[in-house]
């Protein structure tokens, strides 16, 4: 059941998750704010993709499983299982969210996450593992603004966001940037075809703009999918 959430200004300008989807190529910011109306008032939600899907992003032809994923992976939300039953928590949700009284009152039907052990083991769901602090997106906390929603402090025991890491450093279009073989496989596998006009097409806006981006080759392959080239348009009326 989807409900009403607020969505802060500073979401927009979180370049963290901007690196998420740009290493990615999944649509983590549409989808990690379309996951605060599917939790509930302690942001959690039931860890089932497809029915989640529907709620976030139905007309997307996307694995939300992947979706999902990733988001853990960059410290975003944090699965955990009780009774054999999977679920899933946004660990920042309480401290940006003003909950009305009445859901309040209700209180969540979901159990709460296991209090995680002192050790942190590598792997452990939620935990963002050792091999993946290096790659840029990994500054899950928004930063505290004043609205009514944001008075609160965190509170003793909730989740602790995973540690700041600084981003990958963005670079101008390399000189000799081509299609890779990976591109080109990721293209054959979603469909896409005619690389090389949305090769001549990404590189000319890249240059216009003066676009800089940590991962160039996932730049590119979000151009093919978002058709900067406008190969995808329906043909005029005539």
């Amino acid at each position: 059941m989807s409900r009403i959430r607020t969505v802060k200004p500073e979401l927009f300008r979180h370049e963290a998750l901007f690196d998420a989807e740009l290493a990615t190529g999944l649509q983590l910011r549409l989808a990690f704010i379309g996951l605060f109306t599917a939790a509930d008032c302690e942001g959690r939600f039931v860890w089932r993709p497809r029915t989640l899907k529907l709620d976030v992003l139905p007309h997307d032809t996307v694995d939300f499983s992947a979706v999902l994923n990733a988001l853990e992976k960059y410290g975003f939300i944090k699965s955990y299982v009780v009774n054999g039953e999977k679920y899933g928590v946004i660990p920042s949700f309480t401290k940006h969210q003003f909950i009305q009284t009445k859901e309040k009152e209700r209180g969540s039907e979901i159990p709460p996450c296991p209090a995680q052990p002192t050790e942190i083991q590598e792997n452990e769901p939620g935990i963002v593992p050792e091999s993946y602090r290096n790659e840029p997106g990994i500054v899950p906390d928004l930063q505290e603004g004043k609205g009514k929603e944001g008075k609160g402090r965190e509170e003793e025991g909730s989740v602790p966001a995973p540690a700041r890491h600084a981003p990958a450093r963005s670079i101008p279009l390399p000189d000799d940037f081509s299609i890779s073989p990976a591109t080109e496989t990721w293209a054959e596998q979603h469909g896409y075809d005619r690389l090389p006009e949305h090769l001549e097409a990404f590189k000319g806006k890249a240059l216009a703009k003066d676009y800089r981006y940590a991962n160039w080759q996932q730049a590119f392959r979000n151009a093919v999918r978002d058709d900067w080239a406008g190969l995808r348009k329906a043909p005029p009326h005539i």
